[in-house]
């Protein structure tokens, strides 16, 4: 995950403070929303790190061949 846990809970609670400041939303669950929106991008970080962790195995098992073509995986 590239953003720390703590970060990803600041920015869902300045997510929400900002909808509400800017009368976008209403709740009177704040606390509830704060954790709803945490948990939602925690998911999605979770998802990128297991996408990346797949591209590193595909990588890994190819870099043989790779080295051996001249292959960059930067192209």
């Amino acid at each position: 995950m590239l953003l720390h846990r703590d970060y990803v809970q600041y920015l869902s609670r300045e997510i929400v403070d900002r909808l509400l400041t800017g009368q976008m939303i209403e709740t009177s669950e704040r606390q509830a929303l704060v954790e709803r929106i945490r948990s939602a991008m925690a998911e999605e970080l979770a998802v990128e790190d297991r996408v990346n962790e797949e591209v590193r195995s595909i990588l890994e098992q190819h870099q043989d061949e790779m080295r051996r073509t001249g292959a960059s995986y930067l192209s």
